[in-house]
C-alpha cells in the first residue's frame, strides 16, 4: 500500500512525498500523523534512499525529515537543469513560430 522511493536519478521525490502523504492521512488521526509518518517513511525507502535515512543524525519532526529528503534527492543542481530546459524548449518553440 505504501509507495516506495530507491533515490534513483528518474524518480521524482515530490511525487512521491505527495502519495505517501495521502496514505499517512488516510489511516492515522492528525494527532499522531507526525509519529506515524516517521515511522512509516522508513518502510516505504529503499536502496539508496533507504541507506540515506539510515545515515540521518536522529531526527524526530517530520517536517525537517520531509525537507531534507526533498533537499537530498531534488537538489538544487536538478531544478537547475530542469529550469534550462524548459527555457531552452520555449525559446526555441518561439524561434519556430516566429519563423513561420
Amino acid at each position: 500500500m505504501l509507495p516506495s522511493l530507491h533515490g534513483l536519478e528518474y524518480e521524482n521525490p515530490f511525487k512521491y512525498v505527495d502519495a505517501f502523504l495521502e496514505i499517512c492521512s488516510t489511516v492515522f488521526l492528525s494527532n499522531v500523523a507526525d509519529a506515524a509518518c516517521l515511522w512509516l517513511f522508513a518502510f516505504s525507502l529503499k536502496d539508496k534512499a533507504k541507506a540515506w535515512l539510515d545515515n540521518m543524525v536522529n531526527i524526530t519532526i517530520w517536517d525537517q525529515v520531509q525537507n531534507k529528503f526533498l533537499k537530498e534527492f531534488f537538489s538544487i543542481d536538478k531544478l537547475t537543469v530542469l529550469r534550462h530546459a524548459i527555457t531552452t524548449f520555449l525559446q526555441n518553440k518561439n524561434k519556430q513560430l516566429h519563423e513561420s
